[in-house]
């Protein structure tokens, strides 16, 4: 094991994820009930170019 960090390809970090995602149903040791899984009353919920986002606000928003 090293002490840095080294950065990763996306197509590679994808693989990781989505392996474990189908193995163990976690993602970085996070299991899928832990997942965020927006409702239909969200008061948060909004729309923008005909596409619904369920949480417009946060990191990635």
């Amino acid at each position: 094991m090293t002490d840095r960090f080294e950065p990763i390809e996306l197509k590679q970090l994808l693989q990781i994820i989505f392996k474990e995602l189908e193995n163990n149903k976690s993602i970085f040791g996070i299991p899928d009930e832990m997942f965020f899984k927006p409702s239909d009353s969200n008061p948060f919920q909004t729309e923008v170019f005909n596409q619904k986002i369920a949480t417009p606000i946060g990191v990635a928003a």
